[in-house]
């Protein structure tokens, strides 16, 4: 593959294809990157972008300035890939575990809760996985299923079914040794400091991680940002197909099996406007 691709915010999912940036170089090939200041690159530099389970994640004021920022490093013509959850199905979702919840359907009731907690626990949580992850610790068999159909990949991640793919690097065990010796050093220090404090300094410190989601996304709105950011011939993609020459063989938003990565997503493509 010739043209020059950037996938922005990748994670431990990223491709050596590619021009790989997140906030931390957690493992060789990823550039360090606050994408909050800019992207990093000159105008049309690349061909395609693409980010997945970013935007969610950014305040609501910031997402458009950082699409543009997205146009602005695209070469005219070049393609955008966004993928978010899916506010839509999501609410869907919810409204047909209630209707079976109220019907007395089998398992409808941890059905609900999960779909309930799916929909505002990443936007409320105080804590690493939230209430959700506890709850999933407690899942049954039926509902285990049933995330596994809504989150695939993730859900594995959950109860730590997950190995190693062709195209997931995960960080060097040192990076991660060498962070968990600073964290807790200054979380002892600010204990220390902050006394009765120190629970709303963790809330206020956890918040402001980036693992929460700060706003949701459905076709409609995603598709209105696009536009506003300089993009047109703007459609609903699915996990494994792209107007990306050869998406499918990089397993970014699919698994070896070809499954999707993260079934509850939203998949967004747009092109550049050409001034």
């Amino acid at each position: 593959m010739n043209c020059q691709m950037l996938n922005i915010g990748c994670g431990a999912r990223f491709h050596a294809d590619w021009v790989n940036v997140d906030l931390a170089a957690s493992a060789p090939g990823v550039r360090a990157m606050n994408i909050l200041k800019g992207l990093d690159f000159p105008d049309a530099s690349f061909e395609i972008v693409y980010h997945s389970h970013l935007l969610e994640h950014l305040p609501p004021e910031a997402a458009p300035a950082f699409l543009r920022e997205c146009a602005r490093v695209l070469a005219p013509n070049g393609v955008l890939r966004v993928a978010v959850p899916d506010l839509e199905q999501i609410a869907r979702e919810y409204l047909r575990a209630l209707h079976d919840a109220d019907t007395c359907a089998a398992g409808a009731p941890d059905r609900l809760s999960w779909m309930t907690m799916e929909l505002i626990d990443q936007m409320t949580r105080n804590w690493y996985g939230g209430r959700l992850a506890l709850f999933a610790q407690k899942a049954s068999p039926d509902l285990r299923r049933f995330a596994l159909e809504r989150w695939g990949l993730e859900a594995r991640r959950l109860w730590g079914e997950t190995g190693k793919s062709a195209q997931r690097r995960d960080a060097e065990p040192h990076i991660h040794f060498c962070k968990k010796i600073r964290t807790a050093v200054k979380n002892r220090l600010a204990k220390l400091l902050l006394g009765r404090d120190y629970p709303a300094y963790q809330s206020c410190l956890y918040r402001q991680s980036g693992e929460i989601h700060q706003w949701m996304y459905d076709r409609d709105s995603l598709k209105g940002l696009l536009e506003e950011a300089g993009f047109s011939e703007i459609s609903v993609a699915s996990a494994a197909s792209s107007r990306i020459p050869g998406w499918a063989e990089f397993k970014l938003d699919t698994d070896e099996n070809g499954a999707a990565c993260k079934p509850d997503s939203l998949f967004m493509e747009g092109t550049k406007r050409a001034r």
